[in-house]
């Protein structure tokens, strides 16, 4: 699954979609965030998000599933699940997130983040 950043589409429905369609069985998965700030942060994450897709398939794994949320306008953040906790620390490694969470804590993050958009 890969949902696409739009700016039309609030956090709540990207957090609500990425439950509906994954379920609980990937509560154990690492989650990785790379933060990308200023006016084209989103363009940026993109960007990385392409990086990304030759990365994984240099590394012959598929992610569980990916994306993007707005924190605020200047503030974008690139995310990806992986289910391998080998490959997630191998990725982790190799390209230095800012942030490693499981799947629990980055559901969290979201709904803080629906939260604090309301």
């Amino acid at each position: 699954m890969d949902i696409q950043h739009c700016p039309h589409v609030r956090v709540r429905s990207v957090a609500k979609c990425i439950t509906l369609k994954l379920g609980r069985e990937t509560m154990n998965n690492t989650v990785h965030h790379w933060d990308f700030f200023g006016p084209e942060s989103a363009k940026t994450a993109e960007h990385f998000k392409k990086h990304m897709a030759e990365f994984t398939q240099k590394q012959n794994f598929v992610p569980v599933a990916q994306g993007f949320f707005n924190a605020h306008g200047n503030h974008t953040c690139f995310w990806i699940e992986i289910a391998d906790p080998i490959t997630a620390e191998e990725t982790k490694k190799k390209l230095r997130p800012q942030r490693s969470l499981s799947r629990n804590e980055h559901d969290h993050i979201l709904a803080e983040l629906t939260t604090s958009n309301t």
